[in-house]
């Protein structure tokens, strides 16, 4: 789905956030332990309720702040150390990978799962989308290398050029696609947009079975070549 539009200067950074999940090809939940000052009172009166309700036994209570906490103020409670976490969902910003049950969307989440799966990466925050994701660059520290750039190089993302009119990612789905790396071996690659379109058009069936064929198909080109 799509992110909101890209901004040049980031809302804030985090750096050294773990990786929680990697949800597909260009999102992830990450997770860190906030500085106290960050949080507020009233999420340390809701964690300080929960430490006793889980002394006591009170199973209800328990699950309703958990929930609260979770949602209003996107924090979780480690269940062994009883220390408040902060988790983020994120859009990598400027891309939009295949779907998962599209061609090459496997590929796309097996690459981002290596690069950053139980890993820290730092973070750039531009914006929020409608739902409710974090519009985002993610770092890959070692490398020092922008993760959403890395996936357009290798062909394992489209520009989102509807959202992202940034010239150099233009460039690099440009040379992927010269190139023939990924999802650009098949010459007349589906956008993911499109693919969506058609999906919830047709129910989500006939598409997804195209998706797959297709995936199986380009992995046996790609292991010619």
């Amino acid at each position: 789905t799509a992110p909101a539009d890209a901004d040049s200067v980031p809302l804030y950074t985090l750096v050294d956030v773990g990786v929680k999940s990697v949800q597909d090809g260009d999102g992830i939940t990450v997770r860190w332990v906030p500085k106290s000052d960050e949080l507020g009172r009233e999420v340390w009166d809701l964690v300080n309720r929960l430490n006793v309700a889980k002394a006591t036994f009170d199973k209800e209570q328990s699950k309703r702040i958990v929930a609260e906490l979770k949602s209003k103020h996107g924090v979780v409670v480690e269940e062994a150390s009883g220390k408040p976490t902060k988790e983020l969902r994120l859009r990598f910003r400027g891309i939009d990978a295949p779907e998962r049950k599209q061609a090459f969307g496997e590929e796309a989440w097996n690459f981002v799962k290596e690069s950053v799966a139980d890993k820290t990466v730092t973070i750039r925050v531009y914006n929020t989308d409608r739902y409710g994701r974090a519009v985002a660059d993610v770092i890959l520290p070692k490398e020092n290398k922008v993760l959403n750039e890395v996936l357009l190089q290798e062909g394992l993302a489209w520009h989102y050029s509807a959202f992202d009119s940034r010239e150099h990612m233009a460039l690099l789905q440009d040379k992927a696609r010269a190139e023939r790396k990924g999802l650009w071996h098949d010459p007349n690659p589906v956008p993911p947009w499109e693919f969506r379109k058609n999906s919830k058009n047709s129910g989500g069936t006939s598409n997804s079975k195209n998706g797959n064929q297709n995936s199986k198909k380009n992995k046996k080109n790609t292991k010619k070549q």
